[in-house]
């Protein structure tokens, strides 16, 4: 299967409101500008990552039950 087949068949399986959530964050409308907070969660994640202090994909994914 390929990555595009997979994403399809991924978003085919959404709820609209759930399409709805995923489309914004994976197409940005390109010229609004971050919100303080949405800066600050950046700045807050980008620290964590210099600190070594991210969770590992398959740990979220036990917790999410989607591995």
């Amino acid at each position: 299967m390929t990555a595009k087949q997979l994403l399809h068949e991924y978003v085919d399986g959404l709820s609209e409101e759930d399409a709805a959530v995923t489309a914004a964050l994976l197409l940005p409308d390109r010229g609004r500008r971050l919100t303080e907070h949405e800066r600050v969660a950046i700045e807050a994640g980008l620290a964590e990552a210099d600190a070594d202090e991210l969770v590992p994909l398959e740990d979220i994914e036990c917790e999410f039950g989607t591995s």
